[in-house]
């Protein structure tokens, strides 16, 4: 009989195998990154038909669509969120997510097209607004379905959704500079097919990460293993999380009171030749993506100390950004582009920072047996913040002479 060999058996020998532990935080880190790059892709067509404000104006030269878009798509997110909580079902995970993906990514194939057979301002306007309205919907299913998963899984899971989010709006406003940069500045058409052509198929790494994280262990376990009644929304579960998400929906507003209206609306005041040709809206939009993402991994990595009891200390400072911002998009004592890239780059910072932390501390205010539940929860808070920080933007700018609506 022959005997293996010393080496054979203690390779095969369970003290030098990967332990339970390792496997699991190995699968933890791996799900993690998928999670951020679903929340990239989730956030992503919406960003997308935000940045290209050179597009918009060429279409609408005297209709500033970005704030009419911005409503549209809100209202109609949190009008389906309502709906989505009032049935109060588990999610529907596959559907949702792999349902959301396809539907976003013919939309952002559908809208530059129509430019081609469609012809009058008005006809491009109700296909835009529509579209929009379209993709809201289908986001909210998916909004609801990816902070709901992410809810289940260790620590980490959620902070990479809002770095996902956070990345997303980089990303898109680093597509349309460099779609810009590759043509003429008189041939804004061409660049924004190529930039809508580019986003659709980014959309689809949403849906290849969803079917990746699906294959890993920890992700057949958590879903195995999770609570029938995680989506009971009972009294007592509101009475844990409210004040926390009404923080964290006054985050969201605060940045969507000022984003992406007020800041594509700030001149340069140095360089004039930035506003005609359109880029000086673009470059203050990509900077705030920047300063967004920046804020936000921070955030993952450290949270300054700032718990459940103390997060409004990150929140509530921030609304004083809004005079300052306005002055200097109607030129009242900040006429420096200086000072405007202050401005910007402290709204997306202390924006990526507090949205993070605001919705990462709803987590610790619950038991494991609620989290599926407050992450729908907090996926409804943060899209009620955008929808009431987009409609005030629109008074806002209204009152300050901002929009032409």
């Amino acid at each position: 009989m022959v005997r293996p060999s010393a080496n054979v058996v203690q390779l095969l020998s369970p003290s030098v195998l990967p332990s339970h532990a390792t496997l699991t935080s190995v699968n933890m880190r791996v799900a993690s990154k998928l999670f951020l790059v679903m929340g990239f892709g989730y956030i992503f067509p919406y960003c997308a038909m935000m940045q290209p404000v050179d597009y918009w104006t060429t279409l609408f030269p005297n209709f500033n669509l970005v704030f009419a878009l911005s409503c549209v798509y809100n209202v109609a997110n949190i009008l389906t969120f309502v709906v989505i909580l009032w049935r109060s079902r588990t999610p529907q995970y596959s559907l949702q997510i792999v349902g959301g993906f396809a539907v976003q990514v013919v939309v952002l194939i559908l809208v530059p097209l129509s430019y081609y057979f469609l012809s009058g301002e008005s006809q491009h306007l109700v296909m835009v607004l529509t579209s929009t309205g379209v993709l809201a919907i289908a986001s909210s299913f998916l909004d609801s379905a990816v902070f709901s998963l992410a809810s289940l899984f260790p620590k980490g899971a959620l902070e990479n959704v809002q770095l996902g989010i956070g990345f997303s709006n980089l990303i898109t406003a680093t597509y349309r500079l460099v779609t810009k940069a590759m043509f003429p500045s008189h041939l804004v058409v061409e660049s924004s097919m190529m930039y809508f052509g580019v986003g659709a198929l980014t959309v689809v790494g949403g849906v290849v990460a969803y079917l990746m994280l699906k294959r890993l262990a920890i992700a057949r376990e958590t879903l195995k293993t999770a609570p029938q009644q995680q989506q009971s929304f009972q009294r007592s579960l509101w009475t844990k999380i409210l004040l926390n998400e009404v923080l964290l929906a006054l985050s969201y507003l605060c940045s969507l009171l000022l984003w992406p209206g007020v800041v594509s609306n700030i001149p340069s005041y140095n360089f004039p030749s930035l506003n005609a040709n359109g880029w000086w809206p673009l470059l203050l939009m990509a900077l705030f993506a920047l300063s967004d993402v920046v804020g936000r991994f921070a955030a993952s990595k450290c949270r300054l100390g700032i718990t459940r009891f103390t997060v409004w200390k990150v929140v509530l400072p921030r609304f004083a950004l809004v005079p300052l911002m306005v002055c200097a998009a109607t030129g009242h004592t900040f006429t420096h582009d200086g000072v405007s890239v202050l401005f910007v780059t402290l709204l997306g910072l202390s924006g990526g920072f507090a949205c993070t932390l605001a919705v990462v501390v709803v987590s610790d205010c619950v038991d494991d047996s609620e989290k599926g539940a407050t992450g729908v929860a907090s996926a409804f808070f943060i899209n009620l913040g955008i929808v009431l920080g987009a409609t005030l933007s629109v008074g806002l700018a209204n009152c300050m002479g901002l929009a032409p609506l």
